[in-house]
């Protein structure tokens, strides 16, 4: 247990880095581009977009400038997971922490990680849309999984939590594969296409597509039990590699 709470206190400190550094540039870019859009509907000259932006059915582009946020946090929490399970592991087990004890504090880690940006990024997109208007633009509602204007702030948080969980727990057993595992895996995974797009194999095909479509639409019960046994089962595999796997030198 003692072990346990060591590690938590470690993952806590490297993420609270993370987190502030992340969001702290973040927002100030947000506030640039706020400006920006401003400055572009002052001067009809140079008048532009910068954002998410998507033309609705009266011919006018919606704007959110937060939601541009959503590809920067993926990538992020990709880097981050990729980070963690090269220094974290190797340094906690090398502190005599079973694996064991490591996965169950980054797991933690990655709950808490994607709770907390959830709720920020919720509540930056629920005021999104009034600094739009304000800096003369037409604000961008519609996001598919909620609704700005007719979602209250706790379902967009909700659903936003599901989404980030979702993609960290695939994005950290990719990272504990590719630890493992090293370049086989990008043989693999290479093999696999290569296979797949000679053959013309239509169910790999369906398999993304069912994916897709359960991701990118408004959850509801169904889905939001389909995704939570997905990121059950797909932690449960990364617990069976963790512990598998040894302290090594490797390369992505």
């Amino acid at each position: 247990m003692e072990a346990i709470k060591k590690s938590i206190k470690y993952q806590f400190i490297e993420s609270k880095k993370f987190i502030l550094g992340f969001w702290s540039t973040v927002i100030v870019v947000d506030i640039f581009f706020y400006i920006l859009n401003d400055l572009s509907s002052v001067n009809n000259s140079i008048n532009f977009n910068i954002g998410f932006s998507l033309g609705n059915t009266e011919g006018i582009d919606s704007l959110s400038i937060v939601g541009v946020n959503l590809m920067i946090i993926f990538v992020a929490l990709l880097v981050y997971n990729y980070e963690r399970n090269y220094e974290s592991f190797p340094l906690s087990l090398s502190f005599s922490m079973t694996r064991k004890d490591y996965f169950l504090s980054f797991l933690i880690d990655n709950i808490v990680i994607s709770f907390i940006f959830a709720s920020i990024q919720g509540v930056l997109l629920k005021i999104d849309p009034s600094i739009v208007k304000l800096v003369g633009k037409e604000p961008l509602y519609d996001f598919i999984n909620f609704n700005l204007k007719t979602d209250n702030v706790l379902f967009i948080i909700f659903t936003l939590f599901i989404l980030f969980l979702t993609f960290t727990c695939v994005f950290n057993l990719l990272a504990s594969l590719n630890y493992k595992f090293g370049y086989k895996l990008w043989v693999v995974i290479i093999g696999i296409n290569i296979i797949i797009s000679t053959f013309n194999i239509k169910t790999f095909d369906k398999i993304l597509l069912s994916i897709g479509n359960t991701i990118a639409t408004r959850f509801g019960i169904f889905e939001i039990v389909v995704i939570l046994a997905s990121v059950v089962a797909l932690y449960s595999l990364n617990y069976f590699v963790t512990i598998k796997t040894d302290i090594k030198r490797k390369t992505i």
